[in-house]
């Protein structure tokens, strides 16, 4: 019998021990570390909820899976270690260090509160505590991500080869009668139109159950306004809380939606159930998500080395996972554009793939791309910066395709942001969205330092930035958790362009002087990325700002009332969906925004296939736009949800065709193209 190194055993034993101490201490609170006692006795308390068999139990099974992957930790190359102990300190980071921010639970006013628990988390028990658990779930990830990286390197080897499709088969699938089930069933995702249907339905039915019980219709606060606005021509900022007289619309939400929701709510008026517009309209939207992750599955498989298990056992998961009918069931701009930002990227891709085997980009494709671009600009206006930025990037590497692609990138922009609004905004009397809406971030960071250093600004600074935020507001409504507050009730409405314009120069000039009060001021911004919220969701049929009006929409529905439905079933599925595992997990909005794009890039970087990256450029973006909104909403990071299995597929995307696929290469841009 081969000798197993002691080393092995020692190491599975460490991590193990550590693992349960931190998995065992994560629930204890920060009021355990204000003193010795307390830190015992709460550690101990957190310890005996497992129990003595319970905690024993955890240890080994953790141990057990260290030894054993040991085996790939000894032979993996110096890179592979790097590049996963980066990704497994930014995995457990996400998970552990939110602790670190301060309790949202607190009264505002209450500055011996918020003093105290500050004084305890800066505690060093409550540190070494933080630090013992970012380590032990960093060596636990560690391996993990070593495991996984060497199960996908065989299949990201066959990228690179020219087989046949039966070669392929073979080699990747053991002659089992479970892998051949898989490959029948996979052999349903291709672009065939009927396949394509089949998927869809598939997707769909699994999705019904979740869609009755969290409706008939969720309609957003949003929503409510641009209903509001259709059916009664009451047009009123939800921004500034005022009314907005000889306007029929507004663009602080896209105007499209505005026409869209309430063509569906004249639908429901014509049916003679008002609600039942609003019914047809999320199985439309539904039907067509579950048709753009239908089209995505189809160019996994073709386009990428994944194996035909991993393909299916994608559609499942997305048929399958209450969050995705969850958010189908709203009435929303966000869930609106969902859809057409799925097929965007299968678009891009398709576009970057072809722009690496330097083929020339059709026409047919760069008018689908557009059209897509223009369409998810309208229904979201922040989708043309993530598209257009995108496609700017990848012009860089395009050579021969370099102007097509600019194009691409620059067409949608124009239209939705420069030509649209200057010649239909004023005859059919819309009134464009307010200008604070792009500084809402510096506006709420200047402001945190004008509440905090008011004294230590000069004369002219403090000019300039009372032209355009009103200080005494912004104290006394002054919110940590968004840049709303600052937005609704310090913004000057009579700030010109120039007041503006010299306020974001004293913006990037004070970053320098203040950067830890412009941290403290848009802690919210880090959310979509740590374990925090997740992606199940409920809520009322409609719920709406009273100023505005609408109490007449709807009215089988009381005000931010729930259905029965959602009162008795998708309430406590929520509650139980966000306790219990997996589903706790896989629900979290921190693996599919950060966890699952970060580890694709660095199985990218690991096999140095740099090129790969360019997939990534719509999530790179769409990280940067996170990063720039007035509040944390779940709904803003949809985008890596419903895109999770193109992010998941980059490591494994072809580099050359199969020799016996080029008709089916073929069948795929004709399909495409069209």
């Amino acid at each position: 019998m081969k000798r197993v190194p002691i080393r092995r055993y020692t190491s599975s034993i460490i991590v193990g021990i550590l693992s349960t101490m931190a998995l065992t201490l994560r629930s204890t609170s920060s009021a355990a570390f204000s003193n010795s006692s307390s830190f015992f006795s709460q550690s101990m308390d957190a310890v005996g909820v497992l129990g003595a068999v319970g905690s024993f139990s955890m240890m080994t099974g953790i141990g057990y899976i260290v030894y054993r992957i040991y085996p790939l930790l000894s032979v993996a190359t110096i890179r592979v270690k790097v590049v996963n102990c980066i990704l497994s300190a930014a995995i457990a980071s996400s998970t552990i260090l939110p602790r670190m921010a301060p309790d949202p639970s607190l009264e505002r006013g209450s500055i011996q509160a918020q003093t105290h628990e500050q004084a305890m988390r800066s505690s060093t028990s409550f540190i070494l505590c933080l630090a013992l658990q970012v380590l032990a779930l960093s060596m636990f990830v560690f391996a993990i991500l070593c495991w996984l990286e060497d199960i996908a390197a065989k299949y990201m080897d066959r990228s690179k080869m020219e087989v046949s499709e039966q070669e392929l088969q073979n080699v990747a699938d053991p002659k089992s009668v479970s892998h051949k089930i898989w490959r029948i069933l996979a052999s349903f995702i291709d672009f065939t139109p009927k396949h394509i249907l089949i998927t869809t339905i598939i997707i769909f039915v699994c999705w019904m159950p979740v869609l009755i019980i969290n409706g008939p219709a969720i309609i957003g606060v949003d929503a409510m306004v641009q209903l509001i606005q259709y059916k009664t021509g009451h047009v009123w900022d939800p921004m500034l809380m005022n009314e907005l007289p000889g306007y029929r619309a507004q663009d602080h939400h896209p105007v499209f939606d505005t026409l869209l929701y309430g063509l569906f709510d004249q639908l429901g008026v014509f049916l003679g159930n008002e609600i039942a517009g609003m019914r047809v309209l999320i199985i439309c939207q539904s039907l067509f998500a579950a048709f753009s992750l239908a089209v995505a599955l189809a160019w996994i498989r073709r386009r990428t080395s994944l194996p035909d298990g991993a393909v299916v056992a994608i559609l499942f998961f997305s048929a399958l996972l209450p969050a995705f009918p969850m958010y189908m069931s709203i009435v929303l701009k966000d869930t609106t554009w969902l859809p057409f930002f799925v097929l965007w990227c299968v678009l891009f891709y398709e576009c970057v793939y072809r722009v690496r085997k330097h083929e020339r980009l059709t026409i047919s494709l760069i008018t689908a791309v557009v059209v897509f671009g223009i369409v998810g600009g309208l229904t979201k206006k922040t989708s043309v910066y993530v598209t257009g930025l995108s496609l700017l990037a990848l012009a860089l590497f395009a050579h021969k395709n370099r102007v097509r692609v600019a194009l691409m990138a620059l067409l949608p922009p124009i239209l939705v942001a420069i030509v649209i609004p200057a010649t239909l905004f004023s005859p059919l009397r819309i009134a464009p969205g307010g200008p604070q809406e792009a500084i809402s971030v510096p506006m709420q960071q200047v402001a945190k330092v004008a509440i905090d250093k008011w004294p230590e600004l000069s004369p002219k600074d403090k000019k300039a930035i009372e032209k355009v935020i009103d200080v005494k507001e912004a104290h006394q409504h002054w919110n940590r958790n968004s840049s709303d507050y600052v937005k609704h009730y310090a913004y000057r409405q009579d700030a010109t362009k120039l007041d503006r314009t010299k306020f974001m120069a004293i913006w990037a000039r004070l970053f320098f002087r203040y950067p830890g009060e412009y941290f403290k001021a848009a802690l919210y911004l880090a959310i979509p990325f740590v374990v925090h919220d997740t992606y199940y969701y409920t809520s009322a049929v409609r719920c709406g700002w009273w100023e505005a009006g609408g109490r007449s929409l709807f009215p089988g529905y009381e005000e931010c009332a729930l259905s029965h439905g959602q009162k008795t079933i998708a309430v406590p599925l929520v509650s139980l969906l966000n306790k219990i595992p997996p589903f706790s997990l896989l629900g979290s909005e921190a693996v599919y925004v950060l966890w699952i794009p970060l580890v694709a890039m660095g199985f990218v970087v690991i096999r140095r296939e740099y090129g790969k990256l360019l997939f990534t450029l719509p999530f790179v973006f769409t990280w940067l736009n996170l990063l720039a909104l007035p509040a944390h909403q779940v709904r803003y990071s949809l985008g890596f949800l419903f895109c999770f299995a193109l992010m998941i597929a980059v490591p494994f995307i072809r580099e050359e065709s199969r020799n016996t696929s080029i008709a089916d290469d073929q069948v795929v841009s004709a399909t495409l193209d069209e």
